[in-house]
């Protein structure tokens, strides 16, 4: 069955809902002093709603299979810098045993 919605308002509806997502979010993570300096809205009902969605993540966070926490790209630095601490600044625990 083919969508009657254009790709293109599919894609502007998930950009809206996504940017007034992040949106919400960011405000959750000014200080309450930044929020009043600058005129951003901050209810009562904002705080329970930022509370929920954190809570639903610290639920999540810990389910979720390593490799799919991350985009595609940071999940590969963090392979590579596993396997080859050496290039990132710190020390391979194979080196740290045989200086030992």
């Amino acid at each position: 069955m083919r969508s009657t919605v254009r790709p293109d308002r599919q894609w502007r509806i998930y950009q809206y809902f996504m940017g007034s997502l992040t949106w919400h979010l960011k405000k959750g993570f000014y200080p309450p002093v930044y929020r009043e300096v600058f005129g951003i809205r901050w209810s009562w009902l904002d705080q329970l709603g930022f509370k929920l969605i954190g809570g639903v993540m610290r639920v999540l966070w810990p389910m979720l299979d390593e490799n799919k926490r991350w985009v595609p790209e940071a999940w590969r630095a963090i392979k590579d810098a596993r396997e080859h601490p050496e290039n990132y600044g710190g020390c391979s625990p194979r080196s740290l045993i045989e200086a030992g």
